[in-house]
């Protein structure tokens, strides 16, 4: 059929943009001037990009989901969550990366089972 998703056809999953839609069309025109989209392997971005925005609240892996890349994102974006934010992952029964990491920051990780999720406050 056409009209149905990519991944519905192949298997294969992709990001699904709408035609005509740009990425970060979902960003609202309030907070448009702060958002910023950079393309490239997350070992070569994230750092400099957590380098310059500083301490997070809220870190969200969804990228990669190979073991390394997934410890990759972790170790990095971990320094940088402030203490009470939160590092979430999609994905995280692909590999053990999530419980891994888990248990080498003594933290007892939140699963959402149903959609793949988990969590680990900081």
């Amino acid at each position: 059929m056409k009209n149905e998703p990519e991944y519905a056809r192949t298997g294969v999953a992709v990001a699904v943009i709408p035609q005509g839609k740009q990425p970060g069309f979902v960003v609202p025109d309030d907070l448009r001037a702060r958002w910023k989209l950079h393309l490239g392997l997350s070992s070569d971005v994230l750092p400099k990009v957590l380098s310059e925005i500083g301490q997070v609240d809220i870190f969200i892996h969804d990228s990669e989901h190979t073991y390394d890349n997934m410890m990759f994102e972790y170790q990095t974006a971990w320094r940088t969550v402030r203490a009470g934010g939160v590092l979430l992952s999609h994905d995280v029964g692909w590999n053990s990366a999530f419980s891994d990491f888990a248990c080498q920051m003594n933290r007892r990780p939140v699963r959402f089972y149903r959609i793949g999720f988990g969590g680990l406050r900081r």
